[in-house]
């Protein structure tokens, strides 16, 4: 019960309606229609909330649902919303919608998040008004075809999940002040709808494209001047079905790039990205509705591999200006580790600071990281999470008496000149290390070349029984190397 404050109200009415406004929005517009009862001071609240949320999940039944939105809607008072979310899986077949939608525009809504879906058809046609609409600041946009799977399986990727469902785009676009754009499993029939749809977004800030598909061959254009942020990320599923295409990015203030797609896929920068920050690059070579494990494993000719190596060098390229930087498994190994990859093998990255992989551990993916190192002069922390191993070529530490070069071969040497030197490398960070002979190489080698080395951190997935032994076995061995730096502390755990 609400703390009394007089003797005619309570400290939760005594607040302003800017405050209650904000408490409510956490709220689906059914219970804040509720609080009407409360009081004479809450009757008339619901009224002009800014931000309303229609959730069909706490009012399933139809018709009950629909009272709700046409309810608020034709009550409401001459506010304006701030922010409109619909959230009705199975509506996008709703006579209704669009006159929700015009209705929320025609109180000069900002900020507009519609989930929807159909069980009849494969294209959904939205209100012109949504595409031309003067006040949009915000709009995200998430589209299923509904099966008999539920929501959350849909949410978590089935096996054989539903196709992307198509947007009808109307002949004129113009959104001049849109500037967060996220698509969610939008089907685009041809590329020009997909680039005029961006080009008339002329403050577009943040574009996410999360498992979005393409059902033509062709080029998509991503030309915003003022984008900072892009997220491109490709579902398993969808990409199965989707041919090969160009993507053509045109944004020189671009800040943060995300790119988690198929290497089918060809990405081309046409703009030095100079004021790059961030960069995660996790590309996969998808076959079917897989993806497909290290290159080796995959049946490609010579001529395929050099085209994969070729486009995932040139997504490098345009990011090498970045200061925090990650890679997954595959993107490694493509990108440096195969013998068609020379070019990428001399990239430099001139402000990287900050580089995190995800690696499957092997001698070559060592020798990848030390390009990396080599190639990163101001780089300043490095982390590795190990996600698959593959030792069956070397033992663990605890069935060997001694480290020695020979263990490894004069691959290391051949790689790593006395000379290279790390001037600014501070923390390392080793996530799922074993202990074989490579990850101890690698930590000695950092060791004996990082000049300020603050601290090494080795986050063993040994089992609890050997754990004991494992980490004093390891810390006597690194203790026993030479250290660049007199002020590193080294972390087993």
């Amino acid at each position: 019960m609400a703390k009394k404050i007089d003797g005619d109200g309570d400290a939760l009415s005594s607040l302003s309606d800017s405050v209650i406004h904000h408490i409510l929005s956490f709220m689906d517009a059914k219970y804040a229609v509720r609080t009407s009862i409360l009081s004479s001071r809450w009757r008339d609240l619901w009224k002009s909330l800014p931000h309303l949320t229609f959730n069909k999940t706490i009012t399933p039944q139809n018709n009950h649902f629909v009272d709700l939105v046409n309810g608020v809607l034709i009550v409401r008072d001459g506010s304006d919303i701030q922010t409109f979310r619909l959230l009705c899986i199975d509506d996008a077949d709703s006579p209704y919608l669009h006159n929700w939608i015009l209705g929320a525009i025609g109180r000069n809504v900002r900020e507009i998040n519609i989930e929807v879906g159909t069980t009849s058809k494969k294209l959904i046609k939205l209100p012109n008004g949504l595409f031309n609409c003067q006040t949009l600041t915000t709009l995200k946009l998430s589209l299923d075809e509904v099966t008999s799977f539920p929501y959350y399986i849909l949410i978590n990727m089935p096996v054989n999940p539903p196709d992307n469902l198509h947007v009808h785009w109307p002949i004129r676009i113009y959104l001049p002040n849109l500037k967060v754009l996220h698509l969610f499993r939008v089907s685009f029939r041809d590329f020009e709808a997909a680039s005029k749809l961006i080009s008339s977004c002329p403050s577009l800030l943040t574009l996410e494209m999360l498992h979005c598909s393409f059902d033509a061959r062709g080029c998509f254009v991503i030309n915003s001047p003022t984008l900072k942020f892009l997220k491109m990320q490709t579902w398993v599923g969808s990409s199965a079905t989707t041919p090969s295409c160009t993507i053509r990015v045109c944004a020189p203030n671009l800040k943060y790039l995300l790119c988690d797609d198929d290497m089918r896929k060809e990405f081309s920068f046409v703009n030095k990205l100079a004021y790059l920050e961030h960069a995660k690059i996790a590309m996969e070579v998808i076959k079917g509705r897989m993806k497909c494990s290290p290159l080796d494993d995959w049946p490609i000719d010579d001529d395929q591999r050099k085209r994969i190596v070729r486009r995932v060098t040139s997504i490098l390229e345009a990011v090498r200006y970045a200061e925090y930087l990650t890679l997954n498994p595959m993107t490694l190994l493509v990108s440096f580790e195969s013998r068609f990859a020379q070019q990428s093998q001399s990239l430099q990255f001139p402000n990287l600071k900050h580089l995190k992989l995800q690696a499957r551990f092997s001698r070559d993916c060592a020798i990848s990281i030390m390009y990396l190192l080599k190639s990163s002069p101001q780089i300043e922390t490095l982390k590795i999470e190990i996600v698959e191993n593959t030792f069956s070529w070397e033992p663990l530490i605890l069935e060997e008496n001694q480290l020695t070069f020979t263990n490894i071969g004069e691959w290391w040497e051949s790689e790593l000149s006395n000379q290279c030197m790390f001037h600014h490398l501070k923390d390392v960070k080793i996530f799922g290390v074993v202990g074989c002979v490579t990850e101890v190489k690698l930590v000695e080698v950092m060791l004996k070349k990082a000049l300020i080395l603050r601290r090494v951190v080795l986050c063993s997935c040994a089992s609890s029984p050997i754990r004991k032994n494992w980490l004093m076995d390891l810390s006597q061995i690194l203790l026993d190397v030479p250290r660049a730096s007199s002020n590193v502390a080294l972390v087993l755990i």
